[in-house]
């Protein structure tokens, strides 16, 4: 069974519509999931910080 981040994954390439991204390139990139929020950080679902 797939993962959840490989499932996420294959539904964002699905249905999700990205207006300010070049869609060719854009299908061979890995998406940036965001999981949660911590004070001013986004934490992806790989455990990434982002602020």
């Amino acid at each position: 069974m797939a993962s959840d981040y490989e499932k996420l994954k294959r539904l964002d390439h699905t249905y999700v519509w990205h207006p300010f991204t070049q869609m060719q390139e854009w299908m061979g990139e890995e998406p940036l999931i965001i999981e949660r929020g911590e004070g001013h950080y986004l934490i992806d679902v790989q455990g990434k910080r982002y602020l």
